[in-house]
């Protein structure tokens, strides 16, 4: 019975990391932060995230800027 359990859970797993995936495909968001739980759930599982840029990258792309 505990297989019947443990089957399930990891087909739900799957389920779930296949719909994340396919809504990230569809929407073509993998550069920006999520807004969605599953494609959260999705990036975390698969070990993927989108970097959004810090301050430090702030000033380096203004002093880049301000030198051309």
């Amino acid at each position: 019975m505990i297989e019947v359990y443990a089957l399930s859970a990891a087909l739900g797993f799957l389920a779930m990391v296949a719909l994340g995936i396919h809504r990230e495909e569809t929407a073509r968001s993998m550069t920006v932060p999520t807004s969605d739980r599953i494609a959260r759930g999705t990036r975390a599982a698969n070990g993927v995230y989108a970097r959004i840029p810090g301050v430090i990258q702030e000033v380096l792309q203004e002093a880049e800027a301000a030198t051309r």
